[in-house]
């Protein structure tokens, strides 16, 4: 994926979301929410805040995805962050 090519989603000081077109020097539009961009071309990045991220720094030893999965996630319930229980296709690398 070429950023230059990419439209970016990026949070306002307001609670609107700005559109960024590939190559564009400024915002040209402004959206109340991220499902008002579906009209822009793909791919779309989606920008967000760190304060609105969550990060847990862990190490953990070289060993299959299935146990490196179950690993991952007793360290989040650890932590108090609830995960939804039908989540398909997790994906924590």
């Amino acid at each position: 994926m070429s950023l230059a090519a990419t439209t970016l989603l990026l949070p306002a000081s307001d609670a609107s979301w700005r559109v960024w077109k590939p190559r564009a020097t400024s915002s040209a539009e402004t959206v109340e929410s991220p499902a008002e961009a579906r009209h822009v071309s793909k791919p779309l990045l989606i920008g967000l805040p760190a304060s609105a991220c969550r990060t847990i720094g862990l190490i953990l030893p070289q060993t299959d995805s299935e146990l490196l999965e179950q690993i991952i996630v007793t360290q989040i319930e650890r932590r108090g962050f609830k995960l939804e229980q039908d989540a398909v296709g997790r994906n924590y690398r």
